[in-house]
């Protein structure tokens, strides 16, 4: 189920804002992050994909969920808090895009609030780091550049211009989520895990 919907707030003075919210797992990425689940035939554990779960969870003949059955969709799995972030640069690697990622790096270019909202059970913290990866490894410079301009206007209108002075024109572009202005951003957004 694609969970994307834009909300637009059209103010007085004609500013546009827009917001998102986005699921992760085979709506942005199509994360190899596997599923224990019990063979009841074979009385075995295997780890399946979540394609795979979507195919085989209602069998309850041949299936049932393990008692660690989405350990790695959570930071306290053997993995720990790495697994989200291995398991985001894994599936970028190999290009393994889901329908919504050309629409989430645009919010992320425009500065546009989103929100993170999945089943998945990672701190807030866990996302936003995975969020900020993205912006560092996956945007062009040209991208970095407009995202500065569109968050450096929000400031101006919603900070004031003395607030939106203190952030230099040009920013620095390596580690460029560390950036003050960049954090601010990323720190208004949501990530919701919903098992968290």
């Amino acid at each position: 189920m694609l969970i994307f919907e834009k909300y637009n707030i059209i103010m007085p003075n004609k500013v546009h804002i827009e917001y998102s919210c986005f699921d992760i797992d085979d709506n942005l990425l199509y994360m190899p992050t596997k599923i224990n689940m019990t063979n009841l035939k074979t009385g075995k554990v295997e780890a399946v994909s979540s394609e795979e779960f979507a195919k085989i969870r209602g069998d309850k003949e041949s299936w049932s969920l393990s008692d660690d059955a989405f350990i790695e969709f959570r930071d306290i799995g053997p993995r720990g808090d790495k697994a989200f972030i291995e398991d985001l640069k894994y599936a970028v690697s190999q290009n393994n895009f889901a329908p919504s990622w050309p629409k989430f790096l645009s919010t992320l270019v425009n500065g546009s609030l989103f929100a993170l909202i999945t089943a998945r059970g990672h701190a807030p913290e866990t996302f936003k780091n995975g969020v900020k990866w993205i912006i560092d490894n996956i945007l062009t410079d040209d991208q970095k550049q407009d995202m500065y301009l569109h968050l450096k206007s929000y400031i101006k209108l919603f900070g004031g211009l003395e607030d939106a002075d203190k952030y230099p024109s040009i920013p620095d572009l390596n580690n460029f989520s560390q950036n003050e202005l960049v954090e601010r951003y990323l720190d208004i957004c949501e990530y919701y895990g919903v098992t968290y």
